[in-house]
């Protein structure tokens, strides 16, 4: 039993959660990952929980799904105000092929 305990914990060393919960800022750290998540969909159209669930093959993937990168510029200004965006001519969500991402939001 303790050795699955242990295997839990190493394999939770990851993912959002993880990198909110041990983040040098600590005014990040401090709001915690499920505060940030609900943040992040009240004021910036992302979803979490049941609404960024999917499946890939046999396996359940979680996470945040962000909205398009055009309709988080739209939030962001609209909030912020006008920006000199770097890389303005990527209107979309790139995938990074190097990382062997598995393509999450972009579908």
């Amino acid at each position: 039993m303790a050795r699955l305990l242990s295997l839990h914990r190493i394999r939770r060393k990851k993912g959002f959660d993880y990198f909110i919960d041990t983040n040098p800022d600590r005014e990040l750290r401090d709001l915690g990952a499920l505060k940030v998540k609900r943040e992040l969909c009240k004021n910036w159209a992302c979803k979490s929980g049941d609404d960024a669930q999917r499946r890939d093959g046999d396996k359940l993937i979680r996470g945040i799904k962000w909205p398009q990168l055009s309709e988080l510029r739209e939030l962001f200004v609209a909030r912020h105000g006008p920006q000199t965006w770097l890389h303005s001519e990527i209107s979309e969500w790139q995938i990074n092929q190097t990382d062997n991402p598995r393509d999450y939001y972009n579908d």
